[in-house]
């Protein structure tokens, strides 16, 4: 390792041009930005070979750029420029090398627009390693576990180096390549990285992109566009959404119990059920209601052929011969076939429910006055009536509409963070088996 307090500036001793040197004393290459040599840093910068026909990749930061990530200052000292291709596809990214006399080395990847911030991770890993081969062999999605955080295989790549300018802790070379690993968490993903002479486990973060741009003086225009979404990139859900699916699934449950309990109080009939003819109607039914507190209920049900209907219209009054309210129902019933099958429309049964003004006996006025076959009125079409009456009845219509609507809601809402970590997924390239 070489003294940095001794070396603040060289000449590339193939081009003579002026060097800054940044990188602290762990370098051991710097590759001249104008004749592309890569000059030994532990060798008094001797020529170790050259880079040629090198395209400068796409960037706002130049080597000795400083700027603020992750609350520490950092400055570039080497840019890295890498492409993978498979079959027609190419993909390419910048690594910029950042230092700190502090901190050490961190890569700041620019990718698709995207910032990301990526290290050496040196915590327990679990499992030590995963190879690309160990991938194409699994049956199951690999996973890791590493700080306290679950990793599940995202993709493998291999990467190739088609530029390189400024200082590197070791010796990159045109083409060289490496194969990655990645394996993506809630948070960070986990990176197998393998070269041709080591292999490390990195560690990468998604960064506040505006803030990371602005701290290195990157503003307006100049600051890169993003292209589609990055899997690390933070997913814009309610911080308590967990919170809110589980509330919402109680409160599901609650109100499904609540109008099991509803169900079950049926209580106590106060007119048994009467069977009517059609010739009985118009008639006059009288009933005793004691509980005032609770509902009352009218069940209605009538007999009637294949697609034919009937009208009814109910008059109650109250004890004092007060009409308490005056209603109408239509009864059908209609069946039949057609291109999707058989099917029937069933409304021969309906119930009022009313709440009891004071206790005493309550009279019923019924009758039937229409109905027909089909959509034609053409005189009525009951066979009979059957009535009857309760009082102290509980509708389980409340509860039981709140228990969808809060199922539908965790449903919902479970729904919305599955199509959200979907959309993380979507670039991963392992395939499940069917």
């Amino acid at each position: 390792m070489r003294d940095p307090g001794q070396i603040r500036a060289i000449q590339c001793t193939q081009c003579g041009a002026g060097l800054d040197v940044l990188g602290g004393g762990r370098v051991t290459t710097h590759v001249c930005p104008y004749c592309g040599s890569a000059l030994d840093a532990l060798d008094n910068y001797r020529v170790l070979t050259r880079f040629t026909e090198m395209t400068r990749p796409a960037t706002p930061l130049s080597i000795g750029d400083r700027g603020r990530v992750m609350g520490q200052d950092w400055q570039v000292i080497g840019i890295l420029g890498l492409s993978e291709r498979w079959q027609t596809q190419v993909w390419t990214w910048v690594d910029h090398l950042l230092y700190s006399p502090t901190h050490g080395y961190v890569w700041l990847t620019l990718e698709d627009g995207h910032l990301i911030l990526t290290r050496r991770w040196r915590k327990a890993v679990s499992p030590g390693w995963i190879s690309a081969a160990q991938v194409e062999q699994a049956n199951a999605r690999p996973g890791a576990d590493s700080d306290g955080e679950h990793f599940r295989y995202f993709e493998t790549s291999t990467a190739s180096i088609t530029f390189a300018e400024g200082e590197f802790t070791w010796r990159p070379r045109q083409d060289d390549r490496t194969i990655t690993v990645s394996l993506l968490g809630d948070r960070t993903m986990l990176s197998y990285v393998e070269g041709a002479h080591e292999r490390e486990i990195e560690r990468s973060w998604y960064l506040p992109q505006a803030d990371v741009w602005a701290a290195f003086g990157v503003t307006g225009a100049a600051v890169p566009r993003t292209e589609g979404a990055h899997p690390l990139a933070p997913v814009r859900l309610p911080r308590d959404l967990s919170f809110l699916i589980g509330a919402s699934a109680v409160f599901a449950a609650l109100c499904g119990l609540l109008a099991l309990v509803f169900l079950a109080m049926n209580g106590r009939t106060v007119l048994a059920q009467t069977t009517l003819r059609a010739s009985q109607l118009p008639t006059e039914m009288a009933f005793d209601i004691a509980d005032t507190s609770r509902l009352a209920e009218l069940r209605f049900e009538g007999d009637l052929g294949t697609n034919t209907w009937a009208w009814i219209e109910v008059t109650l009054s109250d004890p004092e011969d007060v009409p308490l309210f005056e209603a109408g129902r239509e009864l059908g019933y209609y069946a039949g076939r057609d291109s999707d099958g058989a099917w029937t429309e069933d409304d021969r049964v309906t119930v009022i429910r009313f709440h009891p003004t004071q206790s005493g006996r309550y009279t019923l006025d019924l009758d039937a006055p229409e109905g027909g076959a089909g959509e034609a009125q053409d005189g009525p079409r009951l066979g009979g009536l059957r009535v009857s009456a309760r009082e102290g009845a509980s509708s389980a219509r409340p509860p039981l509409a709140l228990a969808v609507l809060f199922a539908l809601l965790a449903g919902g809402l479970v729904l919305w963070r599955r199509t959200a970590e979907a959309r993380r997924w979507q670039g991963s390239d392992w395939e499940d088996d069917d």
